[in-house]
């Protein structure tokens, strides 16, 4: 078959929003298997109760500032998220090697879909008293047999019920004297020696047994380490800290395709020119002088935010992260913020503000009320009601790779969510238009049976090669393209 008769396709997706916004994407990464019972409500995912192989989520990567899934048919992704840090139905927190019960994340997380939730930040050790084998001089030797059981049995619930995990690996509270083992983390932090030990024996093998599954989302190396430093009243001097993380970031860089990421508390250190700036401690170069290697970064910038830093910064769900004053070249998280919505806002609000001004995702604390600031009901109600309100339109084939004949025929499918109007399909080439391929149609049908090289316009098979299929609302407000 001659290069001429072939229009080799390669799908990926592009949301746009008519305006001033480039929106971050979907919300729920695998192909839309089920339809809700409300006509109005986004398809959503069958959890592993109702479908017995439920297929693996797509992998998370960054392009450019977004977080994009789809392999060959790449798209931007938005973490609709929450905080979910430790089961508390027993009212405990280290769960992993110690009081984990698989049938409660199963039963949580079975519910996240549905819901309009596609990830969770989970805390894997809470204080470091268990699961971590560290001895008194700060080595670490490696984890319990019971903690890796327990994340064998975690990980596969994630990813069943199709929920992608933020694993955070430690937090301030490892150093806190309010916990058992606070001496041998502080004596641990203070020693290159025994970070060594950590990423050998703890961070390497975490990588390697779980990396593969593409529920692990990311790393956050530890949950707000400001409040461990010297400058907020801790012990521990940011260049500890600097230097776990930039040999963490590299291991886990070296062995794995998961993201890193670190949760600080306060923008005053993820920012090198935000009001009152203390510079950005995890930026590449402040991390690189501690280890000079391009693996040494982090792929992008969960900052934390609650009302009591309303008088010093605004507001970031209602501001870009650029005004929000974080580097502009990475994705952006608000890997933290209260469930019950910040001042004045309703959650909702929160979310469908970080939507628009380009945040890559939210992750409201918590999922399953673990304080005051709100829980299941104040998430489950404001992610719904975004999920129900959202406007997506996502080519689902073809799918990329396919060798299609000019003259053969070939289906054009999509999936429309809360769309009304019509439909145009467009073919492309080398980004300029060549003509129409149909008008007119109901997003609903979901899908068209093309005669490849046909136009309306008539004039014959159009053939060759770098070819784009724009399919988009006629308004243009939504709009989908493939690769071809």
């Amino acid at each position: 078959m001659g290069r001429n008769n072939l229009i080799q396709l390669f799908l990926f997706f592009l949301l746009l929003m008519a305006g001033t916004f480039s929106l971050p994407g979907a919300i729920l990464p695998r192909p839309l298997i089920s339809q809700g019972g409300d006509s109005n409500t986004p398809a959503t995912v069958l959890n592993a109760a109702t479908t017995s192989v439920p297929e693996p989520l797509p992998r998370i990567v960054v392009n450019g500032n977004q977080f994009q899934v789809g392999g060959n048919s790449p798209h931007p992704l938005f973490i609709c998220g929450a905080n979910t840090p430790w089961d508390n139905h027993n009212a405990t927190w280290n769960n992993f090697g110690g009081d984990y019960d698989a049938d409660w994340w199963d039963s949580h997380y079975s519910q996240f879909n549905s819901n309009g939730l596609n990830g969770s930040r989970v805390w894997i050790t809470c204080s470091g008293e268990v699961g971590i084998n560290i001895d008194e001089t700060g080595y670490v030797s490696g984890a319990t047999t019971q903690h890796w059981a327990d994340l064998d049995s975690f990980f596969a619930i994630a990813q069943n019920c199709g929920v992608y995990i933020m694993a955070t690996l430690m937090s301030f509270d490892h150093f806190s004297e309010n916990y058992s083992t606070y001496q041998r983390w502080r004596n641990w932090i203070n020693s290159d020696i025994n970070i060594d030990s950590y990423i050998s024996n703890y961070v390497t093998p975490f990588v390697q047994r779980y990396g593969a599954n593409t529920a692990l989302w990311s790393i956050d190396l530890i949950n707000e380490p400001d409040w461990a430093t010297n400058t907020e009243g801790g012990t521990i001097e940011w260049e500890r800290f600097q230097n776990y993380f930039a040999k963490a970031a590299k291991a886990i860089h070296d062995n794995s395709n998961v993201l890193v990421t670190v949760g600080i508390a306060v923008i005053k250190y993820n920012s090198d020119n935000t009001p009152g700036s203390m510079g950005n401690k995890v930026s590449d170069a402040a991390l690189q002088t501690h280890l000079s290697d391009p693996a040494v970064h982090l792929d992008f910038w969960s900052p934390h935010w609650y009302d009591w830093m309303n008088p010093y910064w605004s507001t970031p769900m209602y501001i870009t992260p650029t005004i929000f004053n974080l580097d502009s070249s990475k994705p952006a998280v608000i890997g933290e913020n209260p469930a019950n919505g910040t001042e004045g806002h309703s959650l909702l609000s929160d979310i469908q503000g970080a939507y628009l001004n380009g945040w890559s995702g939210i992750m409201p604390w918590t999922s399953n009320g673990v304080d005051n600031n709100g829980g299941w009901v104040e998430v489950s109600t404001a992610t719904r009601a975004f999920a129900q309100t959202l406007k997506e339109l996502v080519l689902t084939s073809p799918n990329g790779g396919e060798n299609l004949r000019a003259g053969a025929t070939c289906n054009i499918a999509w999936t429309a969510s809360n769309i009304t109007e019509n439909l145009v399909i467009e073919l492309l080439q080398n980004d300029n238009l060549v003509g129409t391929i149909a008008t007119g149609i109901d997003p609903a049908t979901s899908i068209y049976l093309w005669t490849v090289g046909q136009l309306l316009e008539g004039g014959g098979l159009i053939k060759g090669t770098n070819f784009k299929i724009l399919i988009r609302t006629e308004s243009g407000a939504q709009a989908a393209v493939t690769t071809l």
